[in-house]
């Protein structure tokens, strides 16, 4: 469906299956190229996820989409960044960084009063992998007793 910008006139009471769409090819896509593998989860459903898995999930989105912040596979824990992936307040941030550390998942550079760094422990730990979600939401958990 070819539309130019003068035949089509949006209106507010309009459906989704009214507005014309194309796909775009991948190759015009900016973050097409780097990105492999993808964790897939829509952002309305973080709330089912634990604050050390979103953290975990926000890593990986930022290294596949964005790349690294430094060199070496770096990625900066911003507040801005931690907001967007439902990971609230500076205590939320630690608690999930140091439960990833120390389950050996991700290595975290520390400056006094500057942003965090966090990379991905290559290679990832058993029973991890790059598809697919890297643990399985709370509650979903087989608990060993």
């Amino acid at each position: 469906m070819n539309i130019s910008d003068n035949d089509f006139e949006y209106r507010p009471d309009m459906t989704a299956d009214e507005i014309p769409s194309e796909p775009a090819p991948l190759e015009l896509l900016p973050s097409a190229a780097p990105v492999k593998n993808f964790v897939r989860v829509p952002f309305g459903h973080l709330d089912n996820f634990s604050p050390r898995d979103r953290l975990l999930l926000m890593i990986l989105f930022c290294e596949q989409v964005y790349g690294a912040d430094a060199d070496g596979g770096w990625v900066r824990l911003t507040t801005g960044r931690c907001a967007d992936f439902k990971i609230h307040g500076h205590p939320a941030k630690k608690r999930a960084t140091q439960s990833l550390e120390t389950a050996g998942v991700i290595e975290v550079r520390r400056i006094r009063g500057r942003t965090s760094l966090a990379r991905l422990t290559r290679p990832l730990p058993t029973g991890l992998a790059r598809r697919g979600t890297a643990f399985p939401p709370r509650g979903l958990k087989a608990r060993a007793r």
